[in-house]
């Protein structure tokens, strides 16, 4: 094999001559000079964890008419499950604050993944991560120059505003532009509960809400082993996922056209069929991509408790209750078995 010479390593620059203040400041200027609007509605996903929210954003991720946001959408405040309450004449740098997605610097440095068995030694199996070349900096700087030129007179204003910096930020998103869009989309856990539900659609009154509904029993069985400390108590495990229930039955009812609900079974075994009935609700247009998993259109590993050995869509969670015993799996249809199937009817509307 040839060896290297002195005049070709000479061609890879050190690591800090790879990009010089003024590069990065004209790399600035070019972006914010062709800068893509992003002032759609937001559809949010959002219902109890460990219920399908992560695979149906990674199902949405590459559509061409959408905007789709990754991992968890952690504008809330002042925890993530909280809408932001923005007041306007505080100004751009206190809007930022509360906006900012403390994950970013996480990702930027260390790439995107998305593991709920962090704690499960799996040593033999091989954990992604996808690069995620989101610039902090770069988003905080265009959010704080688009805010100072532009007269703020709501909250979506500001919400829009985040959103144009976050997508225009990320220099390898590779659905920014072509298609027209129709939707922002993005995915948090109990965003969608209560006060924050009636927060989010003062914000957003053209917005949609889609919510997975899962089996109890295969919910409990997924999340006491991802999170043994916060869910391995059935009575208070269960308890939660009742609560998430009677949060989709009274979004659906507040507001029947604008909430859709999944049956995360239903979304594992019939997958095209359940993503092609989200899109006719959406109204926006059926595309293959939308039954591949995938992160920035590279496709992804699901987000499973368990061993996951391939890509794509995995059935085995359908099975997860088999490691319930019968006494748990009586005491939860004795708890919760009607409302489970009061929702599950909705999902099938």
């Amino acid at each position: 094999m040839p060896q290297a010479t002195e005049s070709h390593t000479q061609l890879v620059p050190a690591a800090d001559q790879l990009a010089t203040p003024d590069e990065a400041q004209r790399l600035f200027r070019h972006r914010r000079e062709h800068i893509t609007e992003i002032d759609q509605p937001l559809v949010l996903i959002s219902q109890m964890q460990r219920s399908g929210g992560t695979l149906l954003s990674e199902l949405f991720d590459g559509h061409p008419q959408l905007h789709a946001h990754p991992y968890e959408l952690h504008i809330g405040h002042p925890t993530k499950y909280d809408w932001p309450v923005l007041d306007l004449d505080a100004g751009p740098e206190e809007w930022h604050e509360i906006l900012h997605e403390e994950i970013l610097e996480r990702y930027f440095d260390q790439g995107y993944h998305k593991y709920a068995r962090k704690h499960v030694a799996y040593q033999d199996e091989n954990l992604e991560a996808h690069p995620f070349t989101l610039v902090p900096s770069f988003q905080r700087s265009l959010f704080l120059e688009l805010a100072s030129e532009r007269e703020i007179r709501t909250q979506r204003d500001v919400l829009d505003l985040y959103m144009t910096s976050y997508f225009n930020a990320w220099l390898d998103n590779q659905n920014l532009h072509g298609t027209e869009k129709r939707f922002v989309i993005g995915f948090c856990p109990r965003l969608a509960w209560g006060t924050s539900r009636a927060a989010f659609l003062e914000a957003y009154p053209d917005g949609r809400q889609i919510s997975a509904i899962r089996d109890p029993n295969g919910f409990f069985a997924s999340a006491r082993l991802a999170y043994p400390q916060k869910y391995g108590d059935i009575t208070e495990a269960i308890g939660l996922w009742r609560m998430a229930a009677e949060e989709i039955l009274a979004a659906k009812q507040e507001r029947p056209d604008a909430v859709h609900v999944v049956a995360f079974e239903t979304l594992l075994s019939e997958t095209e069929a359940t993503m092609r009935a989200a899109c006719t609700f959406l109204g926006i247009d059926f595309d293959p991509i939308l039954t591949r998993p995938t992160f920035n259109r590279r496709p992804i590993k699901a987000n499973s408790s368990f061993r996951v050995s391939r890509h794509g869509i995995l059935d085995e969670p359908i099975c997860r209750t088999e490691t319930l015993s019968d006494d748990e799996r009586n005491a939860i249809e004795e708890w919760v078995g009607e409302t489970y199937r009061e929702v599950r009817t909705l999902a099938s509307a």
